[in-house]
């Protein structure tokens, strides 16, 4: 197992990395009883990061708080997710905010203007770019859900 913490704040109080190679940087807060595979990548570099407790973090996952071109790192822009939420393989997310209950398929993409509330899925392969509000109770299909 190694992890990755160049300036990291991480608090973590029961947390299961999966041996292997996942990387978190930046100010990032894990709740407890979350599950991180390997390859999984989580960057705070515009601002914190803040997940809840009982997420499942698959491999090759890609959570980033990511600036924008021009834009200069802030404490304010933060990153939450929240709580019993699962991270299908290699799905990316930029949202920043997550609700709870939610499902992301494998090789989804959620882009930074997105808000996804609680008990929705997102299915495998689709990419939400578009400022957009998410659920609740929605399911998600296709390649462009813009």
């Amino acid at each position: 197992m190694s992890i990755v913490m160049p300036a990291v704040v991480l608090f973590i109080v029961s947390v299961k990395i999966a041996p292997g190679a996942a990387e978190v940087r930046g100010n990032v807060t894990i709740g407890s009883n979350n599950v991180i595979n390997p390859l999984a990548t989580i960057i705070a570099e515009a601002g914190p990061i803040i997940i809840g407790t009982d997420n499942v973090i698959n491999d090759g996952v890609v959570i980033i708080n990511r600036l924008a071109p021009g834009e200069t790192p802030s404490s304010t822009r933060v990153l939450r997710i929240g709580n019993n939420n699962v991270f299908g393989s290699e799905s990316h997310s930029e949202a920043l905010k997550i609700g709870n209950n939610n499902v992301f398929g494998s090789k989804c993409f959620v882009g930074r203007e997105v808000q996804v509330t609680d008990n929705n899925v997102v299915n495998a392969g689709c990419r939400l770019t578009c400022q957009q509000v998410v659920g609740p109770n929605a399911v998600t299909c296709g390649y462009q859900c813009a």
